[in-house]
């Protein structure tokens, strides 16, 4: 009888085991149900968060274009009628007034430029931007972007130097695969920049040189440098450096856009400054794989 007393007692200690297991369980049932409710409502948020933001990129890329178009349209006649006036005005030998057309057909070219880099910028973020790659040297780019830059940097009495491997053979010069008109556009906004920021008659170099499976663009200034907090934002959209907002005209997206640039081509963009010492802006391309040149070069032969 006692044995049967003892198994009772037993079965009770276990039943009541069992049934604060089973309250522990229905607890965390409850809570799993819980957080499940909590992640489908997040992500419900998410996704409508997703689509508004898209949606909105979607019009403002619209607006953009729609803005750019109305105002490229009178651009474009600016510069058509602006040119037959300078012809005329040269013939009529009215140096004042070829100088002040003049002004106004380069005020108009530098907001088309700034309207095209809006654009860019748009299309970047909406996913609409596509690359046109083939196989390039490099080095004539480098000296194209420097010869249509000379003059400028002569108005500043500033010498332009250039080491871009021109005495390597050309079956040892690294080729790259890059968008021919992109990586102009990346040129000019650098070289340019070199120009603008370095005082008269400083010097400006523009190196290329092969860094292991890179080829590496670079491009040094004599300018005032660029403080280290200032460099962390130099290639953020519209940002400009503090002392240059009232000196220097522009919209800050040149370099952000080139930095874009490069990075869809798989390249790396960065700057190496000082106070008081200039700046090097560099980017990196990877060099072509061998496969690459040889269907480049079957291609030719075929043609």
């Amino acid at each position: 009888m006692k044995d049967i007393d003892k198994t009772k007692e037993q079965l009770i200690d276990e039943l009541g085991e069992m049934r604060q297991r089973l309250v522990k369980l229905e607890a965390l049932d409850t809570e799993r149900k819980q957080a499940e409710e909590k992640l489908r409502k997040l992500h419900k948020q998410e996704r409508e968060e997703r689509i508004r933001l898209e949606r909105e990129r979607g019009e403002r890329l619209q607006f953009i274009n729609a803005l750019a178009h109305e105002l490229k349209t009178p651009l474009t006649s600016i510069v058509a009628s602006g040119g037959l006036l300078l012809e005329e005005l040269k013939d009529g030998g009215q140096s004042q007034q070829v100088r002040l057309t003049e002004n106004i057909l380069s005020a108009t070219k530098k907001l088309e430029a700034r309207l095209s880099e809006l654009l860019d910028m748009a299309r970047m973020e909406s996913s609409s931007f596509g690359l046109n790659l083939e196989l390039l040297d490099i080095r004539p780019l480098l000296q194209n972007i420097a010869n249509e830059l000379l003059p400028v940097a002569a108005e500043k009495h500033q010498v332009l130097t250039l080491d871009i491997l021109s005495s390597v053979p050309m079956v040892s010069v690294p080729m790259v695969n890059a968008d021919r008109q992109r990586l102009e556009q990346v040129l000019l906004n650098l070289l340019a920049n070199a120009i603008k920021f370095s005082g008269e008659g400083s010097e400006i170099q523009l190196g290329l040189r092969k860094k292991g499976t890179k080829v590496v663009v670079e491009v040094k200034d004599n300018g005032p440098g660029i403080s280290k907090k200032e460099q962390a934002r130099l290639f953020t959209p519209y940002y400009r450096v503090e002392a240059d907002r009232h000196r220097f005209p522009g919209s800050g997206l040149g370099l952000a856009l080139s930095k874009q640039l490069v990075e869809l081509h798989g390249g790396r963009m960065w700057v190496e400054s000082e106070l008081g010492k200039g700046s090097t802006f560099s980017f990196s391309l990877a060099v072509a794989e061998p496969e690459e040149e040889s269907a480049q070069a079957s291609s030719q032969g075929a043609g």
